[in-house]
C-alpha cells in the first residue's frame, strides 16, 4: 500500500522562490531608502529650527544694546554655523520723501553649509531710538 500524504500537490519551484525573494528584497531596499530620506529631512529640520532659535535669541540680545554702530562675527559653533551681528543707522523715507532720523537696523545673519551648498538666513528689524 502506498501512503501519499501530500497527494498530487507540488511545492514551489526554485524560480518562483527566487522571484519572491527578489520582490521582497526590492521592497526592503525601497523602505530603507525612504527611511534614510526621512531621517535626513528630520535632521535638516532640527538643525534649521536650532538656527532659527539662535537667530531670534541673538536678535533679542542685540536689541537691548545702546544705539551705536556695531558689527561682530562670532566663530563657527559646533554645527559649523557662523553668526554675524550688526547695528547700523538706517535712512527711512516717508511717502513724501521726508527723511526720518533716529532709526537703527538691527540684524543677525547665520551662514552654514548644507549638502555642499552655502546657506544664509538673516533676521532683522528697525528700531526707533532717537
Amino acid at each position: 500500500m502506498r501512503c501519499s500524504f501530500f497527494g498530487n500537490q507540488r511545492g514551489f519551484t526554485i524560480a518562483e522562490t527566487l522571484v519572491a525573494l527578489a520582490v521582497f528584497s526590492f521592497s526592503v531596499l525601497g523602505i530603507g531608502l525612504a527611511l534614510d530620506a526621512t531621517i535626513g529631512a528630520a535632521r535638516t529640520m532640527q538643525r534649521e529650527s536650532l538656527i532659527r532659535t539662535e537667530l531670534q535669541s541673538r536678535l533679542a540680545v542685540l536689541s537691548n544694546r545702546p544705539p551705536r554702530e556695531f558689527q561682530a562675527e562670532a566663530p563657527a559653533n559646533a554645527d559649523a554655523v557662523t553668526f554675524s551681528e550688526s547695528i547700523r543707522p538706517e535712512v527711512v523715507r516717508k511717502d513724501d520723501a521726508t527723511l526720518l532720523a533716529g532709526f537703527w537696523k538691527v540684524s543677525v545673519t547665520a551662514k552654514w553649509m548644507d549638502r555642499g551648498e552655502s546657506q544664509e538666513w538673516e533676521l532683522s528689524h528697525l528700531e526707533y531710538k532717537p
